[in-house]
């Protein structure tokens, strides 16, 4: 039984660490190494504090960011030839690794205050400098297998080395926007165009501005659509938004361009809900019951798929819109009231509920034991013969 209680608390930490995977590790290089604290996890704000120290006006800035990164990445991930996947970060002499940092994409993007773009693995660095950007976030692709990692050690290094011929103050970071114990993985984000009041991709933020329509908002960051399964995809971007309100049944649809998807809403009691999905007068089949409480946005930071029974369908990715049925015009969502389209059982939940099931089985086997305790029921009298007891009894 004590085999059993030590297996099931080992189980306890595991799925504790699992919760506990926003950190990701980092690696600087490019500058003189960092002085950077040992054994310790870095929060967001540390992190940001101690990159922002080693910049001034000259610096030039280069993020390289995979979707996922964790520490036995770098340490365990090894090539066909046995040697590691990151051959030319591993050659760098001034390098500084930090094993745990809180979110240190989020914290980079939100606080440094130089001009910033964000551009794909494919696009020109050089080209994003040039126009004026000190800080260049490059998100790499999926690394799903060894072989991805050794693609992106290549990039880094070319990249790396063509900044070097033309820039001599850069600081360069490898880092991850979670870890790999995560299992949502966040869209690519795109050049950020605003210079002023940038938008951004990461901690749901919607790289696009909102559509406006009558009694209806929507912002997306793009639509990719496919008429049947033999079809080709076709990718762009949300244009505009025409609505219609039948005052009478409380009903508002909505048509979405360019890929003239029809939404149908509904409010019944104070919750508006979306009840049917039309295009090209064929029925379209959305994931799940898709309603909020009056004045609530929804919101869902991946793909909300749109699908016909011909294998065609409308991605809406990185969306959040809200009909209103009292507001004729409105612009702009409100940041407190929103619906996330992740469902219930998070990792938290799913902790959560282990520990009360582990808490009352531990609670179960010490009622048991307790209950298996005999006590006497035999007594010596003091005026009588002494009591002898056999062993089996």
């Amino acid at each position: 039984m004590a085999k059993l209680a030590f297996s099931l608390i080992l189980c306890l930490f595991s799925c504790l660490t699992f919760v506990a995977s926003d950190n990701v590790p980092v690696l600087l290089f490019g500058k003189s190494p960092f002085k950077v604290p040992a054994l310790k996890t870095l929060q967001t704000d540390e992190f940001t504090n101690l990159v922002s120290s080693q910049l001034n006006e000259e610096t030039v800035t280069v993020v390289f960011v995979e979707p996922k990164l964790s520490v036995e990445d770098l340490s365990q991930c090894k090539a066909d030839d046995g040697v590691t996947c990151f051959k030319n970060l591993a050659a760098l002499e001034e390098r500084s690794y930090l094993p745990n940092v809180k979110m240190p994409v989020d914290g980079l993007f939100d606080n440094l205050d130089a001009n910033k773009a964000t551009i794909d693995q494919s696009d020109d660095v050089l080209e994003a400098l040039e126009n004026g950007n000190r800080v260049v976030f490059v998100y790499l692709d999926v690394a799903e297998e060894s072989k991805d990692f050794e693609s992106h050690d290549k990039i880094i290094a070319e990249t790396f080395a063509k900044i070097s011929q033309k820039y001599k103050n850069i600081v360069a970071i490898y880092t991850g926007q979670q870890s790999n114990l995560d299992g949502h993985v966040r869209n690519k984000r795109q050049v950020v165009a605003d210079e002023q009041t940038p938008h951004k991709r990461a901690s749901g933020h919607i790289n696009k501005d909102p559509k406006p329509c009558d009694h209806f908002l929507i912002a997306a960051e793009q639509i990719v659509t496919r008429v049947d399964k033999d079809s080709a995809e076709v990718v762009a971007e949300l244009t505009s938004c025409t609505s219609t309100k039948d005052s009478k049944l409380n009903k508002l649809e909505v048509t979405l361009q360019p890929s003239d998807l029809t939404m149908k809403f509904k409010q019944i009691a104070g919750t508006w809900s979306l009840y049917e999905a039309v295009k090209d007068s064929k029925p379209m089949k959305f994931p799940a019951y898709i309603y909020a409480n009056s004045g609530f946005a929804y919101r869902c930071g991946g793909n909300f798929t749109f699908t016909n029974a011909a294998g065609g369908f409308v991605k809406i990715q990185n969306t959040q819109f809200m009909p209103d049925f009292e507001k004729d015009k409105f612009e702009v969502f409100n940041k407190d009231k929103v619906v996330y389209c992740e469902g219930f059982w998070s990792p938290a939940i799913l902790a959560g509920l282990f520990v009360v099931f582990l808490l009352i089985f531990i609670l179960l086997v010490g009622l048991s034991w307790i209950m298996d305790i005999n006590t006497m029921d035999k007594f010596d009298d003091p005026k009588g013969k002494t009591i002898t007891i056999n062993a089996n009894e």
